[in-house]
């Protein structure tokens, strides 16, 4: 069979994904072949069919998350192949490149989570008599974490408390690449090379990567095991995220004796977070408690019911703000209210550091700060140690509300590629394309009457449709009325459609000021 341009172009881009389902961009369908599309058409339930004897599917662009939803279930991973060109200033064959890999511990997608549990990608690495490194991160939300766990049946323990959706390993760990197939089947896994963990490299990756000069701040000066398995965890994001930063909150280094360790038959059996008869939440401690308003706050009360504290002074100080709000309903009543309507803002602002998110994305943030200063008032003059530090901790942002503010509209699209996001008055370039496009569609839209008074064709109608454009219908029982600067575009049965110079005019007009309108939009919209 003779390979294309395109061909060759797409083997030569899958060959440097060989484990994972290429979702390679086609206008506007993400397409699969060979191998790929035979087994994504099962997983997807699409209709595989053949081109010049290639096995080939696709999906719609628009439409690409359900469907990677289902393949990420059966832990599978899809690299997202872009046209990183425009297509109609391309020379030759429109210039593609995987702009990010999305695999089950990698997700920041909202429609591909759930909101009330965390999905954590978890990093191991042995550490010989020491035990092992772990290292969990959730990319949605920037929760990271790490400790140390001195044996096998610690190591289960921790990582089934944690919504754990991927490990990654070094790639001679037989031992605990053995284990997670075991212990935790189905759980995917991938090998990295061994030099990533060694302490020298991972200790300069882990630097690089997340800005620091010492890794003092972060306790991993003396954590030999979870700097290691740092250092894998870095290779693997800069492996499948390319050149976008992961967003992540201060890391936080615990000991497994901070709070009571429940292993797995115990969660189990005592059905903390999931039932024994379908895995889910219902009829479980976490929903006999979960009275939650916000997504955020979910997360949080699961991991409380997983991990009970054990310090005498830090239960006393959860105990003494649970009793001062349930003692002052008034309180509770605020408290309620101010939280009510809250957006899920670590997963906003995760999109947003990959540059994934959309403008209502930053709706819900702007209105999420403007609570702040309402859920400050509400904890005013409380007692309890740790809802004044909550009350001390809380900002308003109020430049970024403000910015968001005088930027966005209140409804836009889901798209951010064409226009109508940014308000006017917001951008001096953009009012003045908005000024152009508004005037010539007032004088399109004043030519129908003008024409009719003029030519006596009370019917005479100007229309627009995405293949003649703007044009001028005159039924047949009035063409002789029709003037020599009408020029014929279209005959239908009982009418003829023309343009005249003028209105072609003011069409290229409109089309380019809608096209530079929708593109500089779109660069306001990034950079915000």
């Amino acid at each position: 069979m003779k390979e294309t341009p395109l061909v060759k172009q797409y083997r030569s881009i899958k060959a440097q994904y060989p484990e994972t389902l290429l979702f390679f961009r086609l206008g506007d369908f993400y397409e699969l072949f060979d191998e790929d599309a035979v087994e994504a058409s099962k997983l997807m339930e699409v209709a595989l069919t053949k081109r010049q004897g290639r096995p080939m599917c696709g999906v719609p662009y628009h439409a690409a998350s359900n469907y990677i939803r289902k393949i990420l279930s059966k832990s599978r991973s899809v690299a997202v192949c872009e046209q990183v060109e425009d297509p109609s200033r391309a020379k030759g064959i429109v210039k593609r490149e995987v702009v990010r890999v999305i695999t089950p511990g990698t997700v920041i997608e909202d429609d591909l989570l759930s909101e009330g549990s965390n999905n954590f990608l978890v990093s191991l690495a042995p550490c010989g008599e020491n035990g092992y490194g772990l290292v969990f991160l959730d990319v949605s939300t920037g929760d990271f974490t790490g400790c140390r766990a001195s044996s096998l049946q610690l190591l289960e323990s921790e990582i089934s408390r944690m919504p754990v959706s991927e490990a990654v390993l070094p790639e001679s760990a037989g031992a605990l690449e053995e284990f997670i197939s075991t212990r935790f089947p189905g759980l995917p896994h991938t090998a990295v090379d061994d030099w990533h963990f060694t302490q020298e490299k991972s200790r300069d990756a882990v630097k690089g990567y997340f800005g620091l000069s010492t890794l003092k701040g972060w306790g991993l000066d003396r954590e030999d095991a979870v700097s290691s398995a740092c250092g894998g965890l870095v290779r693997y994001l800069e492996k499948t995220q390319k050149d976008r930063r992961v967003q992540f909150k201060k890391f936080r280094l615990y000991r497994l004796e901070e709070g009571m360790m429940l292993d797995r038959k115990v969660q189990e059996n005592l059905e903390l977070v999931r039932n024994q008869q379908d895995g889910s939440k219902k009829n479980t401690l976490f929903s006999t408690l979960d009275f939650t308003e916000t997504a955020m706050g979910r997360r949080l009360l699961v991991n409380w019911v997983l991990r009970p504290l054990t310090d005498v002074k830090a239960i006393g100080r959860r105990l003494d703000a649970v009793e001062e709000i349930l003692s002052t309903p008034e309180l509770m009543g605020r408290v309620i209210s101010s939280l009510s309507g809250i957006s899920d803002m670590e997963r906003i602002m995760a999109r947003a550091s990959f540059g994934t998110c959309n403008a209502r994305d930053l709706i819900g943030l702007r209105e999420t700060l403007k609570k702040i200063p309402e859920l400050k008032k509400a904890l005013s003059g409380v007692k309890a140690a740790a809802l004044k530090e909550i009350r001390k901790d809380l900002d308003p942002l109020e430049e970024v509300a403000e910015e968001l503010d005088s930027a966005l509209r209140d409804s836009p699209p889901l798209t951010v590629k064409e226009g109508n996001i940014i308000k006017k008055g917001y951008s001096s370039e953009l009012d003045e394309l908005i000024e152009i496009a508004s005037g010539d569609k007032n004088w399109i839209s004043s030519l129908e009457s003008t024409e009719r008074k003029r030519l006596d064709i009370p019917s005479l109608k100007v229309g627009y449709n995405k293949v003649y454009g703007y044009y001028i219908e005159v039924t047949k029982v009035h063409t002789d009325k029709v003037p020599e600067n009408y020029e014929r575009k279209q005959t239908l049965v009982n009418s003829e459609r023309y343009i005249t110079e003028e209105l072609k005019r003011r069409e290229d007009s409109i089309l380019g000021a809608e096209e530079r309108k929708a593109a500089l939009e779109y660069r306001l919209f990034t950079s915000l």
